[in-house]
């Protein structure tokens, strides 16, 4: 009995760490809630030939009011997520895509874009809302919450120092330079630096004001000749920059 019992404790325990192992992704630190990236900020950039991994966080609450009455959570399923470019997918932890009403899950949404793809892809969510262990579920479907944006790298030789809308100054510089900019928008942008073969070494976003823009930056890496981007809803920019240490 005591063979059996110990057994079946280790089966469990392994069952258990192959679940952790197997989650595609972890949910980001958030309280309160709601959708993290929401559609104001969005998703980030794909860029041609590099491989995208972008996490959506959902915190689901205990509660809801629908007709001025309060109904439990009991969980949230994530039912379908369509308009991906080809090759792109999502995966979800939970694995059956389904979170309780008081915890938190994630979304990953992962692929790599080609020269082809180019554009921008309006995503369409829906998600099943089970409330009261009601059934069936209500569905809730959001069309064109999220876009994925897919733009081409340009190689450092490509980017004219001609560029006017963005530019940082001092350049050459050592560890620090500020980046100077106009946004049409009130929004937050993503800002990617990326080094002479394509790698991303830096991401920031940054929330912007629609006129000028000015924003400091602080960089621990190596020297060399970089290139970065800037990229909103509407609005992608770059130009090139010169560490030397």
């Amino acid at each position: 009995m005591k063979k059996l019992a110990l057994l079946l404790f280790i089966l469990s325990i392994y069952q258990f760490t192959s679940q952790v192992s197997a989650q595609p992704c972890v949910p980001g630190n958030y309280s309160t809630s709601g959708i993290y990236p929401d559609s104001a900020i969005g998703l980030p950039t794909a860029y041609v030939n590099t491989a995208y991994n972008t996490v959506i966080t959902v915190v689901v609450p205990t509660d809801t009011v629908l007709f001025g009455l309060t109904f439990a959570i009991d969980s949230i399923g994530v039912g379908s997520v369509t308009g991906f470019p080809a090759g792109f997918a999502y995966s979800t932890n939970p694995t059956n895509g389904y979170i309780h009403g008081g915890t938190s899950g994630c979304v990953l949404i992962s692929g790599t874009p080609t020269l082809a793809q180019i554009g921008s892809y309006p995503i369409t969510i829906t998600l099943e809302d089970w409330v009261n262990h009601s059934s069936p579920a209500l569905t809730d479907t959001h069309a064109n919450y999220y876009k994925i944006v897919i733009a081409n790298i340009v190689g450092i030789e490509t980017v004219k120092d001609e560029v006017k809308e963005v530019f940082n100054y001092p350049n050459p510089f050592t560890k620090e330079t500020t980046i100077q900019f106009n946004a049409s928008d009130n929004e937050n942008v993503t800002l990617n630096i990326y080094n002479s073969i394509g790698q991303l070494v830096y991401n920031e976003q940054i929330k912007t004001i629609n006129g000028e823009n000015i924003h400091h930056l602080k960089l621990a890496i190596e020297d060399g000749i970089y290139f970065y981007t800037i990229a909103g809803k509407d609005n992608f920019l770059h130009n090139k920059m010169i560490i030397k240490n």
